[in-house]
């Protein structure tokens, strides 16, 4: 399998490691508003920044394995 077939599945199980962090952003956020005692909306705000993060960290990997060979890469994470 060549560089390239190897980036997109990773870029793709990435993905789905994403959506399944973000997911049950819905189911947990009334009993953590209900815990911290705040409203459900400033409590799903503050899962805008992994969301913000997720979205940083695919555009650094879209530069990063034009420079870094994706064995390396995970070798070295």
């Amino acid at each position: 399998m060549n560089n390239t077939r190897r980036i997109t599945l990773v870029s793709f199980l990435a993905y789905f490691v994403m959506s399944g962090m973000l997911a049950p952003i819905g189911i947990i956020s009334g009993p953590m508003a209900e815990l911290f005692g705040r409203p459900i909306t400033d409590v799903t705000a503050q899962f805008s920044w992994l969301t913000i993060g997720n979205l940083i960290g695919a555009i650094i990997a879209l530069f990063l394995f034009d420079w870094i060979q994706l064995k390396r890469l995970l070798v070295l994470l």
